[in-house]
Order: structure tokens, then sequence, then C-alpha cells
């Protein structure tokens, strides 16, 4: 493991997981080298594509328009 850097917070695994760029590219020798951080983005990664897989767009119908009224009603 590399000691020279500490472990990121488990958002900038979450963000370096989800693909983003803005994880510091002075993370990622750590990240690489550690096996902590290696285990914890791997469960990151399968959590993700979990997620993606559950919320399928074709699933999902606008609400109807008696729903609408309904909640324009009430707030």
């Amino acid at each position: 493991m590399n000691r020279t850097t500490a472990c990121p917070e488990e958002s900038q695994l979450l963000a370096l997981a989800a693909g983003s760029t803005d994880v510091p590219p002075s993370l990622r020798p750590h990240i690489e080298s550690c096996p902590t951080c290696l285990r914890n983005l791997r469960r990151l990664r399968a959590e993700i594509v979990h997620l993606r897989a559950s919320i399928a767009p074709d699933d999902w119908s606008p609400p109807n328009s008696l729903i609408w009224r309904s909640i324009l009603r009430n707030n």
C-alpha cells in the first residue's frame, strides 16, 4: 500500500467509479496500489452497474392527468 497518500474519501472513490474526471490525478497512484481502495472501488462500480440496470427507462411512464391534478391540488 502506498502510505505517502491517505486513502481518499468514499465520495471521491464513488466519483471515480461513476466515471468522473474530477478526481485529483494525484490520488490515482494510491488507489491503484492500495488493496482497500481497489476493493472499495470495485464494490462501488458493481453497485453502480446494479443501480443502472434496475432503473430501466423503458419501465417508466409519466403520471396521467388525474395524478397530476391530485399532486397540484395537494400542494
